[in-house]
C-alpha cells in the first residue's frame, strides 16, 4: 500500500494542461495502476479557436488521445476551459466541476498542481479542487497530494510565497524510461536541453529526486492532507 487508507484505490490526476500529468506524476500514474489502483485524469483546459488553428486543435487531440492510451487511465475527464485564460471568476465553476467528478468516481486521492507554480492557471486549479474536496462537499476525498511540474514549480520565484517542499517519494526507478517515453508524445511541448520540458531534464530531476531518497530514480510530492 502507497498510502495508510487506500481501501479505496481511486486515484484523481489533476491536470491544468496536457502534459502537467506526465511532468509531474507520469511515474506515480504507471507505478498505481500497475498496482491495482484506478487512475483517472481530469484536463483542466483544452486549446480552442480562435486561439488555436483547427490543424493545432486536430494534433493536440490526437496526441492526448496517445497519452491516454499510453497510460491505461480508467478515465479521462476534459473540462474544456481556455489554457492561460483561468480567472479568479473560474473558481465556482471549477469547483462545481470538481465536485460533481469527485462525486462520480467516488474518488480518495487527488493529485493536483503546487499551489504556487508560476502559471497563474495551476493555482486558480490548485484553489479549486481543493476546495471542493472538503470533507462536507466530497467526503470520500482522504489524501490531497501536491505535484511538481518541470518549468512552472522551479520557477516560482515570487517572494513570500511557499516553495515547493516535498515530503513524499515514489520510487520510479522501473518507470522512469516509459514516463519520459510518453512525454516524447508531446512533441510540440519538447525542446532541446537544457529546456526544462525535454527527457534529459525530466531524468535528471528524477535522479535529483532520487538521491534524496536513496532511489536511483523518484517523483517528489507533498502530502497536503490524509486522513487516516
Amino acid at each position: 500500500m502507497f498510502f495508510p487508507n487506500s481501501l479505496n484505490k481511486t486515484i484523481l490526476v489533476i491536470a491544468p494542461h496536457a502534459d502537467d500529468e506526465t511532468l509531474g506524476c507520469g511515474g506515480a500514474i504507471l507505478k498505481y495502476i500497475l498496482n491495482g489502483f484506478d487512475v483517472h485524469w481530469c484536463l483542466v483546459t483544452y486549446p480552442q479557436s480562435p486561439e488555436f488553428s483547427e490543424n493545432d486543435i486536430g494534433v493536440r487531440k490526437l496526441i492526448i488521445n496517445k497519452v491516454k492510451k499510453a497510460y491505461g487511465v480508467k478515465s479521462f475527464h476534459s473540462l474544456g476551459f481556455k489554457p492561460a485564460m483561468l480567472t479568479p471568476n473560474d473558481k465556482p465553476a471549477l469547483i462545481n466541476r470538481f465536485s460533481k467528478l469527485y462525486s462520480k468516481l467516488t474518488v480518495s486521492t487527488i493529485f493536483v498542481p503546487h499551489r504556487n507554480d508560476a502559471h497563474s492557471d495551476h493555482g486558480i486549479v490548485f484553489d479549486a479542487a481543493v476546495a471542493a474536496a472538503k470533507w462536507f462537499r466530497s467526503a470520500t476525498i482522504k489524501n490531497i497530494i501536491s505535484y511538481e511540474t518541470l518549468s512552472e514549480t522551479e520557477f516560482q520565484i515570487r517572494p513570500g510565497e511557499g516553495y515547493f517542499s516535498p515530503n513524499f517519494y515514489l520510487d520510479i526507478s522501473e518507470e522512469i524510461e516509459r514516463k519520459c517515453q510518453i512525454m516524447s508524445l508531446y512533441s510540440t511541448e519538447l525542446g532541446e536541453f537544457p529546456f526544462p520540458r525535454s527527457t534529459e531534464a525530466i531524468r535528471a530531476l528524477s535522479q535529483f529526486r532520487g538521491t534524496q531518497c536513496g532511489s536511483k530514480a523518484a517523483e517528489a510530492f507533498q502530502i497536503l492532507k490524509s486522513i487516516a
